[in-house]
């Protein structure tokens, strides 16, 4: 009546592919079956090989939408850059080489409240 036992639920064991393979080395060792070794190893490493290829599918996936998040973004980059050449142009400016779309926002921000500053006057 006073059993402490600690039963957390989960089964342990040797599982089916186990019982499995060690039925099939047992049937090629007493000459019942005449497989090749592979065949009778191969519950251990079909489900191997099904894990595997389910890895390499979902990294596929993951690698391909990565991808295209990473193009995304280029393009939102290269039309946010092609909108700050739009207002250099407004304001009479073009891209010095090497400058970079900060410091073009930086000058157009000058021209702009420059501009704010004289229609005040």
């Amino acid at each position: 009546m006073n059993e402490n036992r600690n039963n957390s639920g989960t089964a342990g064991g040797i599982g089916f592919c186990g019982l499995l393979t060690i039925a099939f080395i047992i049937l090629k060792l007493t000459g019942v079956i005449s497989w090749s070794w592979l065949w009778v190893l191969a519950p251990i490493w079909i489900p191997t090989a099904i894990v595997l290829a389910v890895l390499l599918v979902v990294l596929i996936v993951v690698l391909v939408k990565e991808g295209v998040k990473q193009t995304e973004e280029r393009q939102r980059r290269e039309l946010r850059s092609e909108n700050i050449d739009e207002q250099a142009r407004r304001y009479g400016l073009e891209r010095q080489p090497g400058e970079t779309d900060l410091e073009l926002k930086k000058r157009i921000a000058f021209l702009k409240q420059a501009e704010r500053r004289a229609g005040r006057r």
